[in-house]
């Protein structure tokens, strides 16, 4: 009797600590709510700031302003993640509206324009520990670009001696990090 006794206290004894271990590993992994970053990307609005809130925790919706070379460049858009069971390294899709290409010529302030449309893409967010209180966020994105650019770049090659011309990429780097906030 006295073995079982024992038996069975040590058993409720490592099921407790296994479970409360459970709870604060949960707790460590808990997908944030809101997060503040810093980066670089159209996501950023250039070279700035962003703020995101999941109501869901999968579903984010997103704000970023930042400077852009040509001005202010803001987005705003949805974050769609998937929370993996460590919480260290999460995919996520992304798509938004806002400044997608900045159109800057050297010493011709008046051709400085941005261009807004949409943008979708992917990447992962990484964070190196469970109890970080930020992680880093790298992504592709690919912005769609309407005619507008094209007739903006095409009046300013034809009418003005510009020597050297830099076609934009069909996609984007962006790179940030995030602050949880809550």
């Amino acid at each position: 009797m006295k073995k079982i006794f024992i038996t069975l206290f040590v058993f409720t004894v490592l099921t407790n600590l296994n479970s409360s271990a459970q709870i604060i590993y949960e707790e460590e992994n808990k997908p944030d709510i809101v997060s503040l970053g810093f980066g670089l990307g159209l996501d950023y609005g250039g070279i700035g700031a962003n703020l995101i809130v999941y109501p869901q925790k999968n579903i984010g919706i997103f704000g970023g302003v930042g400077y852009a070379l040509a001005g202010a460049g803001y987005n705003a858009g949805i974050k769609v993640r998937m929370i993996t069971k460590r919480g260290l390294v999460n995919p996520f899709f992304i798509g938004m509206y806002g400044y997608n290409l900045a159109y800057k010529i050297k010493g011709l302030k008046r051709a400085d324009k941005l261009f807004y449309g949409y943008t979708f893409g992917g990447g992962i967010d990484l964070k190196f520990r469970p109890t970080s209180p930020g992680y880093w966020t790298f992504g592709l994105l690919i912005p769609i670009r309407d005619s507008e650019y094209k007739n903006h770049n095409d009046y300013y090659q034809s009418h003005y001696n510009i020597e050297k011309y830099t076609e934009p990429l069909p996609f984007a780097i962006t790179v940030g990090y995030k602050i949880i906030l809550n």
